[in-house]
């Protein structure tokens, strides 16, 4: 039996991995772009929202919400009300034989929960009210749900106020009030009384009756489905008269009587947390291969932060500095102009005589001009640095690491007064570079310094002219190092050599040498983690797109340096994002219900929006048994306040025939397993929910299906594309994982309650063809709802990819790849003992169906409403649960 749920369901989760989430310090950006934080001062920062403050919650009500109470429906129905009838136009008293109850006022019914120590009577600790009617002798449809303390002490403590209203517009007035005791519904409905009548004080009328049917239906009992917050409407739906031909009597039929139930469910907030734990986990892989991608074309390029790093990667270091020079001169014989070429052969023009002998003048002059002026060169050296290396069957390496600046006008420059440049930067202490070491045996490889010295000349044709050049064999530098061999500090002065064995000059040079013991290579990529957060949807989809992958030859090392270091920020930056996520829903897992209004919050992106599982049941209209007794009490106990009655002595009345004086050993619970005059017929389970759509993301620019035909084209770049796809995945596939999770367990209660048709079979069916959702939306295909379909149409897809794992309650709820395959998932969900001991035995047509000691499994499947021709069996269409899906 229900008691409106005080004692919340404890659900236990385990995640796969280990890691302690933190509390996130700020919100992330979203991908493709690398996360930007700068510093500012805490004067610039705008202002945080402010959240809306919950109304306060007075004492009483407080009080009431820790109280055990049970549920009790009641019908209610007036008589004798007498109210004046409305005023009446002209127009409106011709047409009063169409509607004769037109001028009749609207009125409905209000019940109030007030506790008696409140002398005012102002605080309500529960409200409820009818539809509203314009009879003369209204019969309401929609009943009254009242939660009624249990314990006497309670139920004496408050009073119900019921409260006949007038609705009509501008004359909104309260016409007729009643009240009772908590404790006089309560024992009515423990005796089995069918219908209470109490007097309404009205001015209208001595004789106003409100007679409240007690309806004895029961909350379903939720053994499986974690629940909270039950609201329960009941309803009764007056069938028309029929005359029956053969008696020429009018036949009349019992109300047809339903029961609408809503519970906010548990999932919602414990799958998401595990769920996520194995998102960052593959985000997690990703971000490591991609790391070592980026470590890789570092060490490819020979671009480390310090020396130290190019050491650990097994590159040796050098810094050379070049100093000054001393003696420099310039060649004695100066060739400024190229080596002529082949002569041409003038083309021969006809030209006039005075014309011809004015040009051969003025050229005659100018060549002897020209013959005359000589330029003024001048030294202006400057040196650069080459490293050479030579390995036995290789081709050899040349590479140019430096260069000094240029000193202008002088035989004895001063190099070290001034900064170096590599590349066009300036470097103050000197050139350095790196040089991997691949451990080649020392007999066959040749490394060697080259030290060009040249003058700048802007007169020659190269615009530098060559002085000599010095050679230094690293050899050379590591004999003379002697016991320094791993670390060599050498400054010395060397001749600068011709071609010729010319000297002219010195160099004065520093070389640091550091020699690394580690060998040069690149590390191993890992693989991607197991699971499907970085697959397409659909598997052809998938299979697609890796055939235009290899068709379109793509290879992941041709991006740049900085595109791959991007990529890992974009990765990281995802990896905060779901940790943030994770955190967010594991400090907020008490509250299970999250509104539409939410959806745009960034904080609850995994979080499914209104999640909540309806029960609508249809009753047989069965009359009550009045001659039936149970245990020597009569279970039609008919109480009745006449009108002018007090009601005070009326209850003392009825609690004195020992109706609750001491305590009846009678629940609610054990009236319904003995017997229940309303049985059930129909039992129908629909689960609604919003979208499972990210709309904190964004929607209006793509949803996941764009992202996937992107992927599709082969565009760049590929790999932020996926980055955001993972990210906008898992957001929409925590979603609907709540919503598959409450639809299966919703039906595995009702399989087991026997409250489908074909209960008998239905398990066997899922096993077999597994567990068929279909899904409706109320959602458009125009703007920003296209995206959102297409959010949801990715989500529900991935649904096919998981697997139920049922196993019992001693076990932790799991969420991990399965073993089988690396791109499906399963969830291993607990139930209680005495339901999994329920469950069918071991099956020789299912691979996956295990004994009662075991663990029990069961594949999803998910339909659409653009899927409903797929060949399942028609009989047990009715049976499955509906999820509506409301944007």
């Amino acid at each position: 039996m229900m008691a409106t749920g005080e004692l919340e369901p404890v659900i236990q989760a385990k995640r796969p991995s280990a890691n302690t989430v933190a509390p996130p310090a700020e919100e992330l950006t979203v991908l493709p772009s690398p996360p930007v934080h700068p510093k500012v001062n805490d004067d610039d920062e705008p202002p945080s929202p402010v959240a809306a403050p919950r109304p306060v919650l007075d004492a009483a009500t407080l009080s009431y919400r820790s109280t055990r109470k049970e549920l009790i429906s009641v019908f209610v129905a007036c008589t004798n009300l007498n109210l004046p009838q409305l005023p009446q136009t002209f127009f409106q008293s011709i047409f009063k034989g169409k509607t004769p109850d037109s001028n009749l006022p609207e009125i409905r019914v209000e019940v109030d929960i007030k506790p008696t120590s409140d002398a005012n009577k102002s605080s309500s600790v529960f409200h409820n009210t009818t539809e509203a009617l314009r009879v003369r002798n209204p019969s309401f449809s929609m009943g009254l749900t009242i939660p009624v303390p249990i314990s006497k002490a309670n139920s004496e403590e408050y009073h119900l106020y019921f409260r006949v209203v007038q609705t009509d517009v501008g004359m909104e007035k309260t016409v007729a009030t009643t009240e009772m005791m908590c404790g006089v519904l309560l024992e009515s409905f423990k005796q089995g009384s069918p219908v209470v009548h109490l007097p309404l004080l009205t001015n209208a009328s001595h004789e106003a009756i409100l007679s409240l049917t007690l309806a004895r239906v029961f909350p379903i009992k939720h053994n499986v489905l974690p629940t909270q917050n039950m609201l329960m409407h009941m309803y009764s739906f007056d069938e028309p008269k029929r005359k029956d031909p053969s008696s020429h009597l009018v036949a009349e039929k019992t109300p047809l009587l339903a029961s609408e139930e809503l519970v906010e469910v548990g999932y919602v907030t414990s799958l998401p947390p595990i769920f996520l734990q194995q998102c960052t986990d593959e985000m997690v892989a990703a971000h490591r291969l991609w790391s070592v991608r980026y470590a890789n074309a570092r060490k490819s390029a020979l671009l480390f932060e310090s020396p130290d790093e190019a050491l650990a990667n097994g590159c040796d270091v050098y810094a050379v500095e070049v100093i000054s020079g001393k003696g420099l001169t310039l060649p004695a014989e100066l060739n400024l102009q190229p080596a002529p070429a082949a002569p041409v052969t003038p083309t021969h023009r006809t030209i006039s005589a005075n014309s011809s002998s004015g040009t051969r003048s003025r050229s005659s002059s100018n060549a002897s001009k020209e013959s005359t002026k000589q330029p003024v060169v001048t030294c202006n050296p400057f040196v650069a640095v080459k490293f050479k290396e030579t390995t036995k069957g290789k081709r050899p390496v040349e590479v140019t690491e430096g260069r000094t600046s240029v000193e202008k006008n002088t035989s004895e420059p001063h190099w070290g007064e001034n900064n170096s440049t590599v590349g066009g930067k300036a470097q103050t202490n000197g050139i350095q570079f790196y040089r991997p070491n691949e451990g080649q045996p020392a007999h066959s490889l040749r490394r060697t310094l080259e030290f060009d010295v040249l003058s700048q000349c802007d007169a020659h044709f190269d615009g530098e002219i060559a002085l000599g050049h010095v050679t230094l064999p690293i050899d050379a530098v590591m004999y003379e190092g002697k016991s320094a061999v791993w670390d060599i500090n050498l400054t010395r002065w060397l001749p600068v050599i011709t071609p010729t064995g010319e000297e002219r000059g010195e160099i004065l040079i520093r070389l640091q040498m550091r020699r690394t013991t580690t060998v040069f290579s690149l590390d191993k990529e890992p693989a991607f983690a197991p699971g499907s957060l970085f697959r397409l949807a659909d598997p052809k989809r998938h299979a697609k797109w890796q055939s235009t992958l290899e068709a379109s030859n793509y290879n992941p090392s041709s991006l740049s340096i900085s595109e791959i270091r991007d990529l890992v920020a974009s990765h990281e930056s995802a990896i905060a994002q779901l940790r943030t996520w994770q955190h967010h829903v594991e400090t907020t897992s008490t509250e299970w219900f999250r509104s539409s209004e939410l959806k745009a919050k960034l904080e609850v992106q995994p979080l499914t929006t209104n999640l909540h599982v309806s029960y609508f049941r249809l009753y047989a209209g069965q009359a009550p048994a009045r001659a039936t007794v149970l245990e020597g009490r009569p279970r039609d106990v008919e109480i009745g306040l006449l009108p002018g009655d007090e009601l005070s002595a009326s209850t003392r009345n009825m609690l004195g025939r020992g109706g609750g004086g001491g305590g009846s050993r009678f629940s609610l619970e054990d009236l319904v397993d003995h017997d229940s005059p309303l049985q059930v017929n129909a039992t129908y389970a629909t689960v609604t929910c919003g979208a499972p759509t990210a709309h904190g993301l964004g929607l209006s620019q793509f949803g996941l299906v764009e992202l996937e035909d992107r992927l599709l084209s082969v565009d760049m770049p590929i790999e932020s594309y996926q980055c955001t796809y993972a990210v906008r995945k898992a957001v929409c596939m925590s979603q609907a994982l709540s919503v598959l999770v409450a639809a299966f367990s919703t039906q595995l209660e009702l399989v087991l309650q026997k409250s489908v048709p074909n209960h008998e079979w239905l398990l066997e069916q899922w096993i077999q063809v597994g567990f068929l959702l279909g899904w409706e939306s109320l959602v458009s295909t125009q703007g920003k709802e296209l995206h959102m379909l297409s959010d949801a149409w990715v989500a529900i897809k991935s649904m096919e990819r998981i697997q139920i794992q049922l196993v019992p309650h001693c076990e932790l709820m799991t969420f991990a790849p399965s073993p089988d395959t690396d791109n499906k998932y399963i969830l291993q969900l607990p139930v209680p003992s005495s339901v999994f001991g329920l469950l069918p035995q071991a099956s020789t047509k299912c691979r996956r169906w295990r004994t009662s000691s075991g663990p029990w499994v069961l594949p999803s499947k998910c339909a659409s409403t653009t899927n409903a021709a797929r060949p399942w069996p028609s009989t047990t269409k009715s049976s499955w649960p509906c999820l509506r899906c409301k944007g």
